[in-house]
């Protein structure tokens, strides 16, 4: 198991906000702005990558575009808030699962 840390890259704000705010928004609440802010300003601000685990999801999330990104809010809104989901069709969850288990298996099968 190898384990990254380094810093946070400006593309990736929205995946750190999403990961955050799935950790439990009452822990470190963070909106777009004040992310935004921490990331200008502090003079640390690193992620933990897991074997990749972080880029498979960043990579997934931003290549699914603002409709997946929409999507996978409303699942962290029903999960924290209980607002219902508008949504219909496969969970964004759901989608960066089976998209991480994929690449799982590639990495196995090129061992």
């Amino acid at each position: 198991m190898s384990i990254v840390i380094r810093d946070v890259r400006e593309h990736e704000l929205d995946s750190v906000l999403a990961l955050n705010n799935a950790a439990g928004p009452t822990i470190l609440p963070f909106d777009q702005k004040r992310l935004r802010h921490f990331f200008e300003t502090a003079e640390y601000f690193r992620v933990a990558e897991r074997d990749g685990t972080l880029s498979v999801r960043a990579e997934i999330l931003e290549n699914g575009g603002r409709p997946l990104w929409n999507a996978f809010m409303d699942e962290l809104r029903e999960i924290h808030l209980g607002t219902p989901l508008p949504s219909t069709g496969p969970k964004a969850s759901d989608q960066m699962r089976d998209a991480y288990l994929a690449a799982l298996r590639e990495e196995g099968e090129a061992q």
